[in-house]
């Protein structure tokens, strides 16, 4: 082999095993530029693979997946570190009415009015604000509900006020010896998004009697006010009244009369 050869053979065999170049390395700056924002720096050096945040100027927000911390590839930051101006679009306001509604989208910092229809509140111009999470407070068109319709038999109400809007709860405690059908003596009524409040009444109940020498047509453990209890007296039995059947009616948490067999030779 001749000393040319020999020397090739050295070069090849010195570049196939060299170390390689920690100079060459791929690395993130984390001084590039950001369009309307900034880096936020936590070290000098970025490699592959490290993350980093970014932070807008204000009206401004990260133009893809803005939740999302920037990772450092053999391309660069990715995703994209540039920030794009935050603007809201028309709101959907149901029931609502905006005063001036054109120019849309609006940037960070423009405001705009609106107003409800009747029966629904707010009555008024009502301001909001374009901000980077979107309008703010929030538009919206609340139905009312009169504090009329919270009434109901057997009860009193507590704090009324002359308008309710959906949501909005009102207190009542029942009356007497009255109660709800959970068997206490208190509730409340919400007021709903149809303009009506949740059901609720205070009654007294009847406890189903014992009958002996007959039976019921129907048995149930309460009878509220106004409802009857039938029965039936068995062969050889009548009521007090000298028929076979007969019924009794709650009045009052009591029954009008007490159901009663007796044997009909007794009479």
């Amino acid at each position: 082999m001749s000393a040319s050869g020999v020397y090739i053979l050295v070069i090849l065999a010195m570049s196939c095993c060299a170390a390689p170049n920690p100079e060459k390395e791929i690395l993130c700056s984390p001084y590039d530029p950001v369009v309307k924002g900034k880096l936020v720096v936590t070290k000098t050096q970025y490699k592959i693979g490290d993350e980093i945040d970014v932070q807008c100027e204000e009206g401004y927000m990260l133009q893809i997946e803005p939740n999302k911390r920037r990772e450092c590839t053999a391309n660069g930051w990715s995703p994209s570190t540039r920030c794009v101006s935050t603007k809201c679009d028309r709101p959907d306001i149901k029931h609502g009415f905006i005063n001036r509604d054109y120019y849309y989208p609006k940037e960070v910092g423009r405001y705009l009015d609106y107003y409800c229809d009747i029966n629904y509140q707010p009555r008024e111009w009502t301001r909001i604000y374009c901000t980077n999470a979107g309008w703010k407070p929030e538009p919206k068109c609340s139905r009312e509900c009169s504090y009329r319709d919270a009434y109901f038999e057997n009860a009193q109400f507590k704090d009324l006020k002359s308008v309710y809007v959906e949501g909005d709860k009102v207190q009542f405690t029942c009356m007497g010896n009255y109660q709800t059908p959970d068997g206490i003596n208190y509730g409340e009524r919400t007021c709903l998004p149809n303009g009506k409040f949740t059901p609720a009444k205070c009654s007294v109940t009847c406890m189903a009697p014992q009958l002996q020498n007959g039976k019921f047509n129907q048995i149930k453990n309460e009878y509220e006010i106004g409802e009857f209890l039938q029965y039936e007296c068995n062969k050889g039995y009548m009521t007090e009244k000298r028929h076979l059947s007969g019924k009794s009616q709650c009045r009052d948490g009591r029954w009008s009369e007490a159901p009663h067999c007796i044997q009909q030779s007794s009479v």
